[in-house]
């Protein structure tokens, strides 16, 4: 996919300014913090919001310039918005046959892309005998179904729990493989940016600050800003090994990378998680919180952390009322943040051995890698 975006967005209190050039990725994630602009984005992409003024194109085909803009009904965009957009009258089946008269695909592929979504038996069920999850699913395969020429999805996965996060990722994963089908991607849950975007976009304050490749975004600087507090964080491979049925916790292992400083096969550390028993054997990208991360010149006994990860510090970033602390974990940067008081008292400098304790239940659900 080839997008070209330089559009302008000026109301009364609120001015947005979206530029970017992408090309070759199939899915672009965007990532900001609430209200700074990325369903605004989305809309602008679709042709619902006309108050944009600039250029829009998707690869030979100009969307939008001063003379020029094309309808919504002409872009060939399905949308995946956040109130779901259901006729509450119509059953599923009501619903999903709106926009199944108009698919490019065969009959037998849409009924198996609603096998895969598990909505089949909701079918004769009207929207408001669905839970919100429920409806979500809906709306996705709603969109899917359309095999549009771009899919924008807008937290298409918020209201779903995490096993079923994870299962529906996978198959919207394997249907935008399958079919070719370009997206947009816009979710507050980085796991699932790492896991199905191939280029981010990093919004600040209206503004694209960043546009790069998933893995360079993830670990620049200005994520910190970008996210809230809860989210922030680091998103490590991981290979589930073995569930313990007694404790109800998933033994894994980090993937690592290799480390140029380092000869010879690294092997990755344990970490255990609370990762369903279907996922074992399974790779995954589990994140782990910065704020969430206890830092030890020694591994801490008699507590209730459950993972004690050995790392060097590559990097510390001064904030005003904070330290960012770079730890390279098994070739991949993990983020941690103390106080300055912390960072005094433990002396915490460069090329340092330290140890990294977090609690199981404090890891963020993760999602099927690749």
């Amino acid at each position: 996919m080839l997008l070209k975006i330089d559009i302008s967005v000026s109301r009364s209190n609120w001015q947005a300014r979206y530029t970017c050039e992408i090309s070759g990725a199939r899915v672009v994630g965007v990532i900001g913090r609430s209200g700074s602009g990325k369903s605004t984005l989305l809309r602008q992409l679709a042709g619902l919001d006309v108050d944009g003024q600039g250029d829009v194109q998707i690869n030979s085909t100009l969307w939008q310039s001063q003379t020029i803009h094309v309808p919504t009904a002409h872009r060939n965009v399905a949308m995946v918005q956040q109130d779901y957009l259901l006729f509450p009258h119509l059953s599923v089946q009501q619903n999903l046959a709106l926009v199944q008269k108009q698919s490019a695909l065969p009959i037998a592929d849409q009924n198996q892309i609603i096998d895969n979504m598990g909505i089949a038996s909701w079918l004769s069920l009207k929207p408001g005998q669905l839970s919100g999850g429920q409806q979500q699913r809906v709306a996705l395969v709603s969109a899917m179904l359309q095999k549009p020429r771009l899919l924008l999805l807008d937290e298409p996965l918020s209201a779903l729990d995490f096993k079923t996060r994870s299962q529906v990722l996978q198959q919207l994963k394997n249907y935008l493989d399958q079919y070719q089908v370009p997206a947009i991607y816009v979710s507050h849950h980085l796991d699932e940016i790492s896991s199905i975007a191939d280029h981010c976009l990093l919004i600040q304050n209206a503004e694209i600050v960043l546009s790069a490749p998933t893995h360079e975004v993830l670990d620049h600087p200005k994520l910190e800003q970008s996210v809230s507090a809860e989210q922030f964080g680091s998103v490590l491979p991981i290979q589930a090994i073995k569930f313990d049925h007694g404790d109800h916790i998933m033994q894994c292992q980090i993937i690592p990378l290799a480390d140029p400083e380092t000869s010879g096969t690294i092997e990755g550390q344990t970490i255990w998680a609370p990762i369903d028993a279907i996922l074992e054997n399974s790779q995954l990208h589990m994140q782990l919180p910065a704020k969430n991360i206890v830092l030890a010149h020694k591994p801490i006994e008699g507590s209730s952390f459950q993972n004690c990860l050995s790392g060097k510090i590559v990097r510390l970033v001064q904030e005003f009322d904070h330290v960012l602390v770079i730890v390279r974990v098994d070739g991949h940067d993990l983020k941690v943040i103390v106080s300055k008081r912390a960072q005094r008292q433990l002396e915490l400098s460069e090329q340092q051995l330290v140890y990294c304790h977090t609690k199981s239940v404090s890891l963020l659900t993760p999602a099927i890698a690749h």
